[in-house]
């Protein structure tokens, strides 16, 4: 991640902006009722927002970075903040990472919930405004749209979405770099029906509306054989599948590691009317530098096809839900400050954990681990007058329970 060290800093004065960057205010940590001399400064570049971390050393120096719960898809963008605040703030350089690169421009990226509203058509009250991407299309030309999760090198999304002009391929992949070489190599093959998400799917798929896909690919994924908690791939996804392919939609598995795929085929058997084809060793147009070396060595490549069969017990609505605050309880800035706790709350599907209490002159900030155990999101919550995220949880139903959890503790009964 881009960083730099310094000896000193000048007095942190917000708002303030500069060539383009938003510098709107700082929180600085509180540690057992003390102030720590860490800072969190909310930032924003075009359309990015996200907060940089300015940490004290113990020996007076400043270690100043993007912070990681809300580093940008788009890191180029975070270059030109922590560059400009460098230029404006700090004194005596030690070392230094950024780049003073030109941001580089993602048409093709969009955030997760935009990515959502998107395809539900729920952006301007019609299908997305493709004209302000491309120029030409709109989501109506498509005849279909294809999800590919944990795209990788991406050869095989952009291979299909090149000879399939008239399907529009979705791109999701957790690791922020290949998001941003992705939605390069797709604009230099000049693609016009390609989308791109930075995004963990086990929290994405819930934003979807159902029916959605006709087809979802899932090549090669971390079998996480030792650590099974962290498969993408697990009964609730299963279920999501069902609800977001279309009726007779497939999802396509391709995996090298048999363990992993002999656990993912009974996953789907637990499926009324599971309807599935294996498939060994199955030849594709397409072949990446990762299954070209696999089969160098005489691995078999194990195919798994799942027809979705829609099945009432199964269905279920992609849910609105509120992620407002009451009015905070009396007393509860003063609670925070004099006897702040790093508790962990568990219950059976989610939980809420309070990880570090900053303040600033337009609130306090609370920073919230919360949701899925599994599949955890971390939160900022800015307290005054109102509580509210300064950046929203994912919609999925775990965040959801963790949220009322929030509300119970924070807020006026």
């Amino acid at each position: 991640m881009p960083n730099f060290v310094c000896k000193k800093l000048s007095k942190l004065e917000f708002p303030a902006s500069i060539n383009g960057c938003e510098f709107r205010s700082s929180f600085e940590e509180l540690r057992d009722g003390k102030n720590t001399g860490n800072f969190l400064v909310l930032t924003a570049f075009e359309n990015s927002a996200f907060f940089i971390s300015i940490s004290k050393k113990a020996n007076g120096e400043y270690v100043v970075k993007g912070d990681k719960n809300t580093k940008p898809t788009n890191t180029s963008h975070l270059h030109m903040a922590l560059n400009t605040f460098k230029q404006n703030y700090a004194f005596d350089i030690i070392s230094d990472t950024t780049s003073n690169k030109t941001p580089a421009k993602m048409p093709l990226v969009l955030e997760p919930e935009r990515l959502a509203n998107v395809l539900n058509g729920n952006e301007n009250g019609h299908g997305f405004d493709f004209p302000a991407l491309f120029g030409i299309w709109n989501l109506e030309y498509f005849k279909e749209i294809r999800l590919e999760i944990g795209f990788g090198s991406a050869s095989h999304l952009l291979y299909r979405a090149k000879e399939m002009p008239n399907v529009l391929f979705v791109g999701v992949e957790i690791y922020r770099p290949g998001v941003a070489k992705a939605s390069k190599m797709a604009n230099e093959m000049g693609l016009k029906n390609v989308l791109f998400t930075n995004a963990d799917i086990r929290q994405l798929s819930e934003m979807f509306k159902n029916d959605l896909f006709s087809l979802v690919y899932m090549h090669f994924p971390v079998p996480w054989n030792e650590s099974r908690g962290r498969r993408a791939l697990n009964k609730n996804f299963v279920q999501e599948l069902n609800r977001i392919l279309i009726q007779n939609g497939e999802f396509e598995l391709r995996s090298d590691d048999k363990e992993f795929f002999k656990d993912s085929v009974e996953l789907f058997m637990q499926l009324p009317n599971a309807n599935l084809r294996i498939i060994k060793d199955r030849q594709l147009e397409i072949v990446s530098k990762y299954e070209a070396r696999w089969r160098e060595q005489d691995k078999d490549i194990y195919d798994m096809i799942y027809i979705c069969d829609k099945n009432t017990d199964l269905l279920h609505k992609c849910q609105n839900f509120d992620f407002s605050f009451n009015s905070p309880k009396e007393g509860l800035k003063d609670e925070l400050k004099s006897n702040f706790n790093t508790a962990t709350l568990k219950f059976d599907d989610f939980f809420v954990h309070f990880l570090s209490l900053h303040i600033g002159p337009t609130g306090l900030l609370l920073k919230v681990s919360m949701g899925d155990f599994y599949a955890p999101c971390n939160v900022y919550l800015l307290i005054n007058k109102r509580i509210n995220y300064i950046f929203a949880p994912p919609a999925t139903k775990a965040n959801a329970k963790a949220h009322e959890k929030l509300k119970e503790i924070l807020c006026k009964q």
